[in-house]
């Protein structure tokens, strides 16, 4: 049986957190807009510029995750994390990040999309 190398398995482990990370901070943007904050408009800018990379991110990642045979076909919400099945080189594999590895890995994620 063969596994993905580190930087395959990192595709998929950022196929799981960019969605997280998009949700994010379009929920904060809506916060933001409907706050009483007196200049808005830097902070909105600095999210929708966030968004669009994350966006073209995602595409990129797909490409990529396609290139390296990897094909994700399902991913469900466990008790202690995500739980992702996929297949690479005909194997069926698992991947199951927690919930600390995932909220973890978005604070980074998050920190140098908003750079």
């Amino acid at each position: 049986m063969q596994f993905p190398s580190e930087q395959e398995q990192k595709s998929i482990l950022n196929h799981i957190l960019r969605p997280f990370l998009l949700t994010i901070l379009e929920r904060d943007k809506k916060v933001i807009e409907q706050s009483g904050v007196k200049f808005k408009s830097p902070y909105i800018d600095l999210m929708n510029q966030a968004i669009k990379k994350i966006e073209q991110d995602i595409i990129q990642n797909k490409k990529l995750l396609r290139q390296y045979g990897i094909r994700i076909y399902s991913e469900n919400q466990t008790d202690s994390g995500i739980e992702v099945k996929y297949t690479f080189k005909n194997f069926h594999h698992l991947f199951n990040p927690s919930f600390d590895k995932i909220k973890s890995e978005v604070e980074k994620m998050m920190k140098e999309y908003l750079k």
